[in-house]
């Protein structure tokens, strides 16, 4: 695995195409995918006009899914970053957007369990934030892939090419 070599570059031909999140429609997005994986950073480039919702903000299942049905009775949208590595997980969400009335997509970030120690090795050279090793190897001994038949509109899976912030950071890499 050799994050380097999954670069884009503005204008490639081919390259993966990230979901579109039109933040004037009111939907649940549900991030799905191991610590380390992108979702945050896919929050806040994909989709910075949109209300993003996390337990690691909010601290409880219950308070998430307290300001997602907040926000999508205002007619917003809303993205729930977290792992949500099974079926029981997702559930909750999948109930609010029902009740809602709007359709909820999934946003799965499917990476290997070798990108995601990668990324989160790397993640703690340059910023500090890793997740101790055990949550990845949980993650994993536990995870169930979505499937739109749990109540999902739609199963996107969200592609990953590195993005370096500096040469640096490259090459760390």
């Amino acid at each position: 695995f050799v994050p380097a070599a999954l670069t884009v570059e503005a204008g490639d031909a081919g390259a993966d195409v990230a979901p579109t999140i039109d933040p004037t429609t009111a939907a649940l997005w549900l991030c799905v995918g191991p610590p380390a994986a992108g979702k945050s950073t896919f929050c806040a480039t994909h989709a910075p006009a949109v209300a993003r919702i996390n337990q690691d903000t909010l601290k409880t299942r219950a308070r998430c899914l307290k300001e997602a049905r907040a926000v999508l009775a205002k007619g917003a949208p809303c993205i729930v970053d977290g792992t949500h590595r099974d079926a029981a997980a997702r559930a909750h969400y999948v109930q609010v957007a029902k009740e809602a009335q709007v359709p909820c997509y999934c946003l799965w970030f499917d990476r290997t369990k070798e990108e995601a120690m990668h990324l989160n090795a790397l993640r703690g050279l340059t910023d500090g934030a890793h997740v101790p090793a055990v949550a990845l190897h949980t993650y994993f001994k536990r995870a169930e892939p979505p499937q739109v038949a749990e109540g999902f509109a739609g199963v996107e899976r969200v592609p990953w090419r590195a993005t370096f912030a500096s040469e640096a950071a490259r090459a760390l890499a």
